[in-house]
């Protein structure tokens, strides 16, 4: 199952914790997501909705639009397909 969503920071405030590890990557337009990556490239966790591989693409070189658009966590679970979490949005939670 991916890390670093939505559904973790819920689940680890309700059991208790105070704080959660969060990777932050920048996009090329300077929005931040949070999510594990391989040496700054999105790496084999997710996939593009148009099936090219992204495994080697550099975040720094992609735009928020074309993650939030374009890009999936890799997983069997339906309830975890969803695009990367921005920053703003694991902090609120």
């Amino acid at each position: 199952m991916p890390s670093q969503t939505i559904a973790d920071a819920r689940k680890a405030k309700k059991l208790g914790f105070g704080a959660i590890e969060l990777n932050v990557r920048v996009t090329s337009d300077g929005k931040f997501y949070c999510f594990h990556g391989t040496n700054g490239a999105f790496g084999d966790k997710f996939i593009s909705l148009d099936e090219t591989d992204i495994s080697a693409v550099q975040v720094n070189t992609v735009t928020s639009s074309y993650i939030d658009q374009c890009v999936r966590w890799n997983t069997r679970y339906n309830d975890y397909k969803t695009a990367p979490f921005r920053l703003e949005t694991m902090l609120y939670e």
